[in-house]
């Protein structure tokens, strides 16, 4: 009976540790620096669980499904919960190191319309509440929203930010609602307040404030709404605004930052005030220090509208007619303002450059991204369009299409991506590439439907190929086996030959 009660309780044990092991190995692992591999969606929503270690993006997340209202990580109707919120939109710091390794966080959904129980003062909402290490090498897209509150700090990395963030993109849009006389809101597209260094960041996206109090105050910006902090390298295209529906509201708008110390940053989004009333004014770049950096965007409301800022400016420069003149800085006509030789200051050796081919022909920062560029080998007509697409995973960075075949895509950033060239009948042909702050050459050549030796035309070397496919005389591989799936039904067979054969024959063309 011992030996029985033994074997028993040896079985529930072992049951036991089988059942318990799946979660000991489904957690995120780690690599051989010590970053904890973030994979999934779980794998980033567990982050908040140790705001200390260090952590590495793996691919594209998508919080689309998650962060949709009755999602798996929908907080309380309001979507995404900040890391380091404490479930109170409270601002707990994140202390580590998050990489994004160059991948995209999408389908970001912050939309703060319920006040949480335990909630107290301002909110701070982003992907990350507070950083006070390191963020770097990220996009986020999506929406970041808050309505409630007293007031609300909001950015698209980061609420607040005494730590460091850089190359970092934010496509999504912002809004802060300020709802307090007590309480000042910073709404940014990288980060709300920011008392760190940003360096080498991109904003994109809306931001937008809203003061819905007789004497509130908001701070809005590009990159950073506002804070004494350092930025450099970065620049915003994406629009900025406020509305101030009472006499009393207050608003500060830039479109790179408030109250910082700015290097070689330039603004390409339209500032704008949405209000007749109020106390407000609009800065082209703000800051108290800005040196090297250019406005190309109108500054709204010409009368308390400012070019630059109303700080201390050094070799900066503004598009004529964008703003009112700021002091140490000088007005560029469009064609001047393409002329590297009139940015004193600039260097255009390693921080700046300029391509009057690309869509915007004024100053770009090297970091902006890279160049991916190179020559399309094809046949068939030569006047039938090749289309050029860079993609990660689903979501297309950039295209192009071209007549004369050569191309061309700018503004690139560091990562891994599949350039997707294809040609009215012609296979589609995909290459893996990666860019790492160098400019990337890519030819290529796509073959017509059928031309499995690549020469320009189908004919009896192609249909012999096949023949000793068939035989087992020679292998079909790769960009070789597509060219010989003329049906593209994913299978090389007899229908193929037979499409062969009649195109050779002039019985049935392929095209």
């Amino acid at each position: 009976m011992k030996q029985m009660k033994r074997a028993v309780a040896l079985l529930i044990a072992i049951i036991m540790l089988v059942v318990s092991f799946p979660t000991a190995i489904t957690a995120s692992s780690t690599n051989s620096d010590g970053y904890i591999e973030i994979w999934t969606v779980e794998d980033l929503n567990r982050i908040r669980q140790d705001l200390t270690a260090n952590y590495i993006l793996m691919n594209d997340l998508d919080l689309t499904e998650a962060t949709a209202k009755g999602g798996d990580l929908d907080f309380m109707g309001n979507g995404w919960n900040p890391i380091g919120s404490g479930n109170v939109y409270g601002h707990d710091a994140f202390s580590g190191t998050f990489d994004g390794n160059g991948y995209a966080i999408t389908g970001l959904r912050i939309d703060v319309t319920t006040a949480p129980a335990d909630a107290s003062g301002a909110y701070y909402v982003g992907l990350f509440a507070n950083v006070t290490g390191t963020v770097k090498n990220l996009a986020v897209e999506g929406s970041v929203r808050c309505s409630v509150g007293k007031g609300c700090n909001a950015g698209g990395i980061a609420a607040y930010c005494s730590g460091t963030i850089s190359n970092c993109v934010n496509n999504a849009t912002i809004y802060g609602k300020n709802t307090h006389e007590r309480y000042t809101s910073f709404v940014g597209g990288i980060s709300g307040y920011c008392l760190g260094n940003i360096t080498g960041c991109v904003n994109t996206g809306a931001v937008d404030a809203y003061v819905n109090w007789s004497i509130g105050t908001v701070y809005v910006g590009g990159i950073a709404g506002g804070g004494a902090s350092t930025i450099s390298k970065c620049h915003n295209s994406g629009s900025i605004g406020a509305y101030l529906p009472t006499v009393g509201c207050i608003a500060y708008i830039h479109g790179i930052a408030g109250d910082a110390t700015i290097s070689d940053c330039y603004n390409a989004g339209y500032l704008k005030i949405n209000s007749d009333f109020g106390l407000y004014r609009l800065y082209g770049i703000g800051g108290k220090t800005v040196t090297r950096c250019y406005n190309a965007a109108r500054v709204g409301k010409p009368a308390h509208n400012y070019a630059i800022g109303n700080g201390t400016n050094t070799d900066c420069y503004y598009l004529d007619g964008t703003g009112k003149k700021s002091t140490g800085a000088v007005a560029l006509t469009q064609e001047q303002a393409k002329m590297p030789s009139m940015y004193a200051g600039f260097d255009f050796v390693n921080t700046w450059t300029i391509d009057l081919e690309a869509d915007y022909p004024y100053p770009q920062l090297r970091n902006d991204g890279c160049y991916v560029s190179g020559t399309i080998t094809s046949f068939g007509d030569s006047n039938d369009p090749v289309t050029i697409q860079l993609m990660q995973g689903d979501r297309l960075i950039a295209s192009t299409v071209t007549a004369n075949q050569t191309y061309k895509l700018s503004s690139v950033a560091s990562g891994q991506y599949q350039l997707v060239i294809s040609k009215e009948n012609h296979v589609t042909r995909m290459y893996d590439i990666t860019v790492s702050n160098a400019n990337i050459s890519q030819d290529a050549t796509i073959h017509l439907r059928g031309d499995i030796t690549g020469d320009g035309s189908v004919n009896l070397k192609d249909w012999g190929l096949m023949y000793d496919y068939f035989n087992e005389e020679t292998e079909l591989i790769g960009y070789t086996f597509q060219c010989a799936d003329v049906n593209d039904n994913g299978m090389v067979n007899m229908k193929d030959w037979n499409l062969l054969y009649d195109h050779i024959n002039e019985v049935e063309p392929l095209w």
